[in-house]
């Protein structure tokens, strides 16, 4: 329902759009110093996910290895991802929201307010990343 300030008993002139943007937020944070990795997106999909896997890959050390825990999401299913060689996935058993580190760092993350100056690109277009609050860098 969309409201308007206007005369009490008439009607507001002119149509009212009533709809939302989206935006998905993917996470990786290491717990310990809260470096974090985070990637936002206009969809969910298995290779939306493989985009973000191989772009978090990409910002690891090359002699490092990092293990992400993956709750279970339609997106987060291994057999549809190709998994970097630097990278193992850890599945979460099934409605156990409170194991996944992530869940806790949400309600003091910048990304808790991207309401401000998000866009959405046009409806069939590519996915496009918008990267924040990154802070793994390679060494």
């Amino acid at each position: 329902m969309c409201h308007r300030w206007w005369l009490k008993g008439e009607r507001a002139p002119g149509l009212a759009q009533q709809g939302y943007q989206w935006a998905y937020i993917f996470s990786a944070v290491r717990p310990a110093t809260g470096e974090d990795f985070t990637l936002v997106l206009p969809v969910v999909s298995a290779a939306v996910m493989d985009l973000f896997l191989a772009q978090f890959a990409a910002t690891l050390p090359a002699d490092s290895h990092a293990v992400l825990v993956l709750d279970g999401a339609g997106w987060h299913d291994q057999r549809a991802l190709t998994v970097p060689d630097n990278l193992t996935l850890v599945s979460l058993p099934a409605y156990s929201p409170e194991l996944n580190p992530v869940e806790r760092i949400w309600l003091s993350s910048p990304c808790a307010s991207l309401t401000s100056g998000m866009t959405t690109p046009p409806t069939g277009s590519a996915p496009t990343a918008t990267r924040i609050g990154s802070s793994m860098r390679p060494a």
